[in-house]
Formats: structure tokens, C-alpha cells, sequence
């Protein structure tokens, strides 16, 4: 979905571009009855229209440019979905997968034996911490002697475990190797994103300034004060500056958990 604040940029840009088009020739003519009596014998007088709708264009263009810099960004950001997705899922299956192998040892050779696993204290949740605990688990299963099931006949594959633990924590590390693929992938659009706002805000106020005091210097006063830059708000006319919810400027997206 499209940042809030951008749109409302992207409006406040149109009114102000829209204003230019449409009164250049007005201003034009105006401007000219206005400096004629002061245009030396060797100077020409200059076509004020062609800077409008230069200004027009250049506006135009900055405010498609922070448009397609919100949408590269809100497209990366809907990729880190699925990653997101697949390392809770290897999450979720290696605690499973833990917790059965605990109930396991603990009834066939008691809570004792699974410190020869490694298998000690709460299972951790974070995703790196789960990976390493599960490295070291595996290891155990590998390495252990244990001694004789206490339940008569019964039968303990350490291997069985140790391998669907290892398909586990190997779709584990791969998906958090994607999470923070995508998460540096977001912060540089991101980045792109803040600097295309930054560098339209600057324009915007420029433009929009220049537009204001033109109209005003015609006698296009109610043109004028809707096209006057927000003293408050960047980016945005002063009828525009309340319309995305007046909510301060965003920071950047948060990091993806």
C-alpha cells in the first residue's frame, strides 16, 4: 500500500504543477504589463512561460520519482514474507522436534541423560540461538554413549533424530540467511526512498514558492495561498498538510523480525 505522506506529496505537487499549466499564459501576460516600463532600450524581455513550465516538468517528474521509489520499496518489502515464513516454520519444527526428543530420553534413560546430548536448559526461540543450540545437539546424538533403556525392549535411533534434526536447522540457517538477505535488500530501497523524499521536499518547497509569489504578484491571491508551501509540514501545500492524518515523518521502515 502506498505510504501515506507520498500521496499526499504527490497531490500537493499536482495542485502546484496543475496551477502552473494552467495560469502560465495569465502570468505570462501579466508579468510582461508589469516589467515593460522597466526593460532597458538593450535588453529583450524574457518569456517567463517557458521557465513556468519548466518548473511545471521538473515538479512533475520528482514527485513520479518518490512514487516509484514507494513502490520499489513496498515491493521489497512484500518479498520478506515468505522467508519470514519459512524460518518460523524450521523454527517451529526443531522445537517439536526437541521437546519429542526429551520426553524420548527422559523416559527411556532418565532426565540425566540428556545433558550427554547437550541437551540442557529452555529450548531458545531466537532463530540464530535455536541454530547453534541444535548444532550442538546433533553433535551429542553423534557422539554420546548412553546407557541401557530402563524400559525392557525398547530402542533409541539417536541417528534417526540427529538426521531430522539436521533437515530442520539446515532449512533454518537457509532461511535466516534469506531473512537478512531481504532485510538488507529493504533498508537499501529504503534509503533510495528517503533520499528521492528529501530531495523532492527541497524542490517542492522552491517551486511551490516561486508559484505563490507569481500568482500573488498578478493578483491571483486565492491561487496563491493554495499552492503555499506548508511551514510545517515538508513536501506538502498548506491545505494539504493535515490530510495524511498530520502524523510525523516516518523514520524508515522497521527492520523485519
Amino acid at each position: 500500500m502506498p505510504q501515506k505522506s507520498v500521496v499526499t506529496r504527490e497531490r500537493s505537487a499536482s495542485s502546484v504543477c496543475a496551477a502552473l499549466d494552467t495560469f502560465t499564459p495569465s502570468i505570462q501576460e501579466r508579468l510582461v504589463a508589469l516589467a515593460a516600463p522597466h526593460v532597458a532600450p538593450d535588453e529583450a524581455m524574457p518569456d517567463w512561460s517557458v521557465a513556468l513550465r519548466l518548473l511545471a516538468r521538473m515538479l512533475d517528474r520528482s514527485a513520479a520519482n518518490i512514487r516509484d521509489a514507494d513502490e520499489r520499496h513496498e515491493a521489497e518489502l512484500r518479498d520478506d514474507a515468505a522467508p519470514r515464513e519459512a524460518r518460523d516454520g524450521a523454527v517451529d519444527a526443531i522445537t517439536a522436534t526437541i521437546t519429542e526428543l526429551r520426553e524420548v530420553m527422559t523416559g527411556l534413560f532418565g532426565a540425566k541423560s540428556l545433558a550427554l546430548v547437550h541437551l540442557v536448559g529452555v529450548t531458545p526461540r531466537e532463530p540464530i540461538a535455536l541454530s547453534r543450540f541444535t548444532h550442538t545437539i546433533i553433535d551429542g546424538l553423534g557422539a554420546a554413549k548412553l546407557p541401557a533403556p530402563r524400559v525392557k525392549g525398547a530402542e533409541f535411533d539417536a541417528k534417526s533424530f540427529a538426521k531430522t534434526l539436521r533437515r530442520h536447522v539446515t532449512a533454518l540457517d537457509g532461511a535466516v540467511a534469506d531473512v537478512t538477505r531481504e532485510a538488507r535488500e529493504a533498508q537499501v530501497t529504503q534509503a533510495a526512498k528517503t533520499t528521492a523524499i528529501a530531495a523532492h521536499d527541497t524542490l517542492f518547497v522552491s517551486v511551490a514558492n516561486v508559484a505563490e509569489g507569481l500568482l500573488t504578484l498578478v493578483g491571483e491571491n486565492d491561487l496563491a495561498r493554495r499552492v503555499r508551501p506548508s511551514v510545517r509540514r515538508p513536501g506538502v501545500t498548506a491545505s494539504d498538510e493535515g490530510s495524511d492524518g498530520d502524523a510525523p515523518e516516518p523514520k524508515g521502515d522497521a527492520p523485519i523480525a
